[in-house]
């Protein structure tokens, strides 16, 4: 009381051993409510700070349940994205706009978000916008998990 008495938690003894308390801030951004593959294999390349590599991580979770839901075993990348919500593809039961939206989604965030860091590094300066692109693999897996 009156700053005589206190102790610190163990929460409190993980951070005063970081080297650097701006990472431990950057690596709590990322959010424990994510799909569990994303908590399970993107959270750790997040939290060391390897972002490309983390956004490329999350989106071939992404493609890998498209193939897996859609059956389609040797489509890869934006091919497997057109094939699966295509015409004749087994994803997206709706009508003609809805499975055209929805092909256009998946193809376009595989493309413009896994491709780029699956080609070369991508600099990332702020940790906020790889959660957002993270949070965008995270609801795309949900959508393909309610198909």
């Amino acid at each position: 009381m009156y700053g005589q008495n206190h102790f610190v938690t163990r929460a409190g003894e993980a951070v005063a051993q970081l080297d650097d308390l701006d990472a431990w801030r950057k690596a709590n951004l990322f959010p424990d409510h994510f799909d569990a593959a994303l908590v399970r294999y993107v959270k750790p390349l997040f939290s060391r700070g390897d972002y490309d590599t983390a956004v490329f991580r999350a989106f071939k979770e992404v493609e890998t349940r498209v193939r897996k839901k859609s059956g389609f075993r040797s489509e890869y990348g934006r091919g497997l994205m057109l094939k699966a919500f295509g015409e004749n593809g087994p994803l997206m039961a709706g009508d003609a706009e809805g499975r055209k939206a929805a092909r256009e989604l998946f193809a376009g965030a595989i493309s413009f978000c896994k491709n780029p860091s699956s080609h070369h590094e991508i600099d990332f300066e702020d940790p906020r916008e790889v959660v957002d692109m993270i949070s965008f693999a995270n609801q795309l897996l949900r959508i393909v998990d309610r198909l």
